[in-house]
This record gives C-alpha cells, structure tokens and sequence, in this order.
C-alpha cells in the first residue's frame, strides 16, 4: 500500500474504496470549478460513478500502469495526484493533480506534486515526469513553474472537455536535472 508523508500536516495515500463518498462530495462541491480543467467530471454524477473510477485507479495500480493518491490535509482529503501513465519502456511518467479551491495557495498541492516526483525518479526509477496542464490554467501551471519545469511546447488541441478542445502546454523535468528540481525546495517551502 502506497503511504507517503509529505510533511507535518500533509499525506498521500493510495486511494480506497471507502473514499468514494468523500470523493464525490468534494466533487459535487467543486464541480463547476473542476470540470472547467477535467474531463472526468462530467461523467461522475453519483457515488457509483466514483466507485467505478476508483475500481479504474485500483486495476491501474494492480497492473503498474498508474496510481492515484488522495491528498490528505490534517487527516481530511482535499484533492487528488496520480501518476496517470507510467511507461516502463521510456521510463516517463504523467503526472495529473486536483486541489479543494479553499485549500489552494498554503503549497499544499506543491509540496505533494514534488514528494510524487521525487518518488517517481527514486522508486520507480524514472527518467522523466510530464505535466501536461491547459494553456488556460495559470494554477497548475504554476506548480509546474514552480517546481523547475522546463516548457517543452505547446500541444495544439491536446484535449477535448467540454465539447472543445483546448491547448495544453506540455511541461518536463529530467532526472539528471535533480540540481534544478532540488534548488526548488527552497521556493516550496515558502508557501506556507
């Protein structure tokens, strides 16, 4: 089972069965919010519809194909990060992330995104992670920034939500650039 510290108040978890009605409530909560940047959550209307993605999330991860992790902040969950592909083959690895709007800006989303990097390129033996995050979303773009990413370009059309497809810029760090990501600590532990 998949339990990593983030820091004093924060932790990540494999997601569970038994979140799917937390899960759904944030979801319902926050669904004008988050479907503007997911195209998941239009399909998730009731609990069940949550159950089945995290049956999804639990194959993914049987199968070291994916892994999602609930954010917990002071033992309450308050987003998501996911490893959303891991390919073996070129040792790269997407990453995808979600945060509770009240809980955005105290670095909590930050600090995660860089504990699951950091498990990626030493655990998993990863070379490379992606960000890909919509050219219209300043927030997450921001982690990216954030953590020393490197933009690599823009994908024309690279996704379809909403009945549109929209521009997203494709974001990654290497392995080799430790120096990079570690001098970004700094910057992430000043979020507070």
């Amino acid at each position: 089972m998949f339990v990593r510290k983030v820091d004093e108040k924060t932790e990540l978890r494999l997601v569970e069965f038994f979140d799917a009605g937390e899960l759904f409530e944030i979801v319902e909560e926050e669904r004008h919010y988050l479907q503007t940047w997911l195209p998941w959550v239009e399909n998730t209307r009731e609990v069940q519809d949550m159950e089945n993605a995290i049956r999804n999330f639990r194959r993914g991860y049987a199968e070291y194909e994916s892994m999602t992790a609930v954010v917990l902040f002071q033992g309450k969950i308050v987003g998501v990060v996911s490893f959303n592909e891991l390919d073996w083959k070129n040792r790269t690895t997407y990453i995808g992330y979600w945060l509770r709007r009240e809980y955005q800006g105290r670095g909590i989303i930050t600090k995660s995104v860089k504990s699951l990097i950091t498990f990626a390129f030493s655990s998993f033996g990863m070379n490379k992670v992606i960000i890909r995050a919509s050219v219209a979303n300043e927030t997450s773009r921001a982690v990216a920034e954030r953590l020393g990413f490197t933009k690599e370009g823009v994908s024309r059309s690279g996704a379809h939500m909403n009945n549109r497809f929209i521009d997203q810029i494709i974001y990654g760090i290497l392995k080799k650039n430790g120096n990079k990501f570690a001098n970004s600590l700094a910057i992430i532990y000043n979020l507070r």
